[in-house]
């Protein structure tokens, strides 16, 4: 597998390498799950469970082409709708048609939120500073991992039965220091508040469930649970991080030495759209 430089793809290619690690990565973990409606084939993925939770709820990859484009949302929306749940649709720079966004506004979405696709160079990323009274550790064990995934939905603020659904992936991929898939802990005076998780996929180190529970945060725990599965990556080899941030994480990541290139749009379906 080649192992990418951040020099090695216009900003334009990285905003696009960034979006499909984050489509591979969504279906890495979810693909799995139990009790959910899974459909992955050319044309999109999906993961319903019906649940009043968007993240429960979640449509990506799109590649509808020449397809006549309202029917075909109206087809893959069809599980959603049934149950009126909330929804999300991830709708980034490799999910065709382009105007996309547009159509998804005729069946009952509103823009959410746009997310920055960031990338960084790992030879430029420094270990943070520890917060007083926090230790770190890979989740190794089926106890740390109840651990992660409590983290992960509080932290979050998605409903539990969602945040085990992210918690699934060990089964298929399995708890590992060489698996592709690892996560971490942040802990405070022994108490698990904070989440992360390092996917490596074509030659490219992905951080994703980054997450800190209200009580630990401003300490410090962001940018330390995101450097250190960095420096794993590092280790392994590889040269550019990347991941999407939320509005909060941000100026964080950009500390740590991230760049931005473009942003996915994050379409959102409320329970009244029909």
């Amino acid at each position: 597998m080649e192992i990418y430089s951040l020099q090695d793809r216009s900003a334009d290619a990285w905003h696009r390498a960034i979006d499909q690690h984050m489509s591979r990565a969504f279906s890495s973990v979810l693909c799995f799950a139990p009790d959910a409606d899974w459909h992955e084939d050319h044309a999109y993925s999906r993961y319903v469970t019906g649940l009043p939770d968007p993240y429960g709820n979640i449509v990506w990859n799109a590649q509808l082409g020449d397809r006549p484009t309202d029917s075909a949302i109206a087809e893959i929306l069809a599980p959603i709708t049934s149950c009126n749940a909330p929804a999300l649709w991830i709708a980034g720079p490799t999910s065709n048609p382009s105007d996309l966004s547009e159509r998804l506004l005729e069946h009952g979405f509103v823009s959410g939120h746009a997310v920055p696709a960031m990338a960084v160079d790992l030879g430029e990323v420094a270990s943070a500073p520890i917060p007083p009274g926090a230790t770190f550790e890979e989740v190794c064990d089926d106890e740390a991992l109840a651990s992660w995934i409590d983290v992960v939905g509080v932290g979050s603020g998605i409903l539990p039965e969602v945040a085990a659904a992210f918690g699934y992936w060990p089964k298929h991929l399995g708890l590992s220091s060489r698996a592709p898939m690892r996560a971490f802990l942040g802990m405070l005076d022994g108490t698990p508040v904070s989440s992360s998780m390092l996917f490596l996929d074509s030659g490219i180190a992905g951080i994703y469930c980054v997450a800190t529970k209200p009580e630990a945060r401003g300490k410090g725990f962001g940018a330390a649970i995101t450097t250190l599965p960095l420096l794993e990556a590092r280790k392994a080899g590889y040269k550019v991080g990347v991941l999407q941030s939320s509005a909060m994480g941000e100026s964080i990541y950009k500390k740590i030495g991230f760049q931005t290139f473009g942003t996915i749009p994050i379409m959102f379906r409320p329970v009244s759209a029909d």
